[in-house]
């Protein structure tokens, strides 16, 4: 109780200060700010719509089941879903980029520099050795600009490697940096080859063959080639991602797969209801098409996710950095999509309005709510809090010993160590305090703006587990997160006001602290080494889903095998030992 009663007495003088006032204002203004700023971006609408507005429900099944050029008609969707299967497939099936490389440079290598008496070399050297017309028109035939011209090779070569960055099918791991400079190697060789030796002299041939003989052997571009890691994905594991995804998954009249049992519950409405114009009725069709539609994207995604998941191995996000076909690889993001969409696909949730987690400026659902009006708001007005309870966290102790009040407090029958406690506790509440009042006034000028809801969110937590929670409930969570990632910073505020007599060099070291950290955040998240620095565990609201997407306004990412119960522990114990330390220091201080 009497440390209740000394953390009451310090928050009472923290709530007389006159700064109150200027904290107050400033969040006042940042609110009145975010209440003419907030424009989220809403998701899409997602209900498809066939017919017309007096036509019959028949006319727009009809419109759905036939139309080769309407947008999400039936033939796009089985389409699209082949086209899928198709990309998939041809990785296993059609010839291997890697081998047709290969034979390509091996083939030109044959020409440049081989041992065959038609390769350049020899062609040219023949011409030298005797400049009869026999040889001089053998060798204006392998020079002349033709299809099969080793000018010509050269090209289709640098083309063959420029258009693997635009392959889907590319089946071993290379940068673009690398096929860059492969690239230059033939587009030299290409430029070097004369077109034709009709206006060369004797002593250009003689020059031009040495230059082949020097500069083209081909066999260190061959062992490079041959040396690329190739990407392997299993029999079993394409069998089982087309079978679950496309076989059992497709349009197959006379069977029970997902997408023939939405389109006949589709046709039988459409039959029952053939000649109604009913907007009602209309509207149950769309429903039921819309459905079908994203049944049929659902298929597509999982079938992607998992086929990129199967290549990329057991690579991590900065091992695949930069490697072609892996620009936009993620692997959190991937085992994200496929949790959620695993989710939504055994509960046949199809109709597409979910909603997801809280984004700063964008809607969780089709259209923003008061909770997203909330998050918005405190993503800004945390920042404010923040600020200033670490201004108080640091005056409220290295502020007394630059004043001299500290010998007074001293003079009170509290142990040190209860004294630093007090101090913290009272900082803990004084942020509470403000951010409820933040809280609620958030929560009321969202409810005003766009009522209240009581929708549940679909959140994907640690990238595995899909929960199904209440928007209030989604929004308890991202508070109790904030709060700890503010009590973080006020523990950082304890520690440097007990090492610094100074409040300024306190204050100081305390805000390059937190915005560094802001910073560093955004510049080095995606690096291995990032996981091991204490800015990669204070927000746990981002292992909730869409981390990487949008999930704040200066938001915290998901540092390359970063993990919920991993951050949990390393931000608590952080917080723990940070407080432990600063007692420690506080009690062995001189405060004379």
């Amino acid at each position: 109780m009497k440390l209740f009663r000394l953390a009451g007495a310090e928050l009472g003088k923290l709530l007389h200060r006159p700064a109150i006032y200027l904290m107050t204002a400033f969040l006042a203004l940042a609110l009145a700010i975010t209440a003419f700023t907030f424009a989220p971006a809403e998701k899409p609408a997602n209900l498809t719509t066939f017919g017309t507005p007096t036509g019959s429900v028949s006319e727009a099944f009809s419109m759905f089941n036939s139309s080769t050029t309407a947008a999400n008609s039936k033939p796009q969707l089985d389409t699209a879903l082949d086209a899928a299967y198709a990309e998939l497939t041809a990785f296993a099936t059609t010839d291997s980029e890697h081998a047709k490389l290969l034979t390509a440079v091996t083939d030109l290598n044959q020409k440049t520099t081989g041992s065959d008496p038609t390769s350049l070399p020899n062609l040219l050297h023949a011409f030298i050795n005797n400049p009869s017309p026999t040889n001089r028109t053998a060798l204006n035939n392998i020079l002349e600009v033709t299809n099969d011209s080793i000018r010509n090779h050269a090209l289709r070569v640098y083309n063959q490697l420029t258009g693997l960055a635009y392959a889907s099918n590319i089946d071993f791991y290379t940068t673009t940096k690398e096929i860059d400079k492969l690239g230059e190697v033939f587009l030299n060789l290409a430029a070097t080859i004369p077109v034709s030796i009709a206006s060369l002299s004797d002593d250009d041939i003689v020059e031009t063959a040495e230059i082949v003989r020097a500069n083209f052997d081909l066999e260190g571009i061959i062992s490079k080639i041959s040396a690329f890691d190739k990407i392997v994905v299993s029999t079993d594991t394409m069998n089982k991602i087309t079978t679950d995804y496309y076989t059992n998954f497709k349009y197959n009249e006379n069977s029970n797969t997902t997408l023939t049992v939405l389109f006949e519950t589709a046709e039988n409405f459409a039959h029952l209801h053939s000649t109604s114009t009913d907007s009602a009725d209309k509207a149950e069709l769309n429903r039921l098409i819309t459905e079908y539609k994203n049944a049929t994207q659902i298929a597509i995604s999982l079938m992607q996710n998992h086929f990129m998941l199967a290549k990329a191995g057991d690579m991590s996000n900065a091992e695949l950095k930069g490697y072609i076909g892996f620009s936009n690889y993620n692997l959190y993001d991937i085992k994200e999509q496929i949790a959620l969409n695993q989710y939504l696909l055994d509960n046949t949730i199809f109709h597409g309005d979910i909603h997801t987690n809280l984004n700063f400026g964008v809607s969780a659902g089709n259209e923003p709510t008061a909770y997203d009006f909330a998050f918005y708001a405190l993503q800004i007005l945390s920042i404010v809090i923040t600020v200033f309870c670490m201004f108080f966290a640091v005056s409220i102790t290295s502020g007394e010993f630059q004043n001299g009040t500290i010998k007074m407090v001293a003079t009170r029958p509290f142990k040190r160590r209860k004294l630093i406690a007090g101090k913290s506790l009272a900082c803990w509440s004084f942020m509470g305090i403000f951010l409820l009042f933040s809280t609620l006034a958030s929560l009321a000028i969202g409810i005003a703006m766009n009522g209240i809801s009581l929708d549940t969110h679909y959140l994907v937590f640690n990238a595995s587990t899909v929960l199904a929670l209440p928007d209030f409930a989604v929004f308890l969570i991202y508070l109790a997160s904030l709060a700890l990632n503010i009590v973080f910073y006020i523990a950082i505020a304890f520690l440097l006001s007990t090492l610094f007599r100074s409040s300024t060099f306190a204050l100081f070291g305390t805000f390059i602290i937190y915005f560094f950290g802001l910073l560093f955040n955004a510049i080095a998240s995606s690096a291995n080494w990032f996981l091991y620095t204490p800015f990669a565990h204070l927000d746990l609201f981002k292992y909730l889903g869409n981390a990487s997407a949008s999930n704040g306004f200066l938001g915290m990412n998901i540092a390359p095998g970063g993990t919920f119960v991993l951050s949990a522990i390393v931000l608590l114990g952080m917080i723990i030992i940070i407080q432990q330390i600063s007692k420690s220091i506080f009690s062995k201080r001189d405060i004379a």
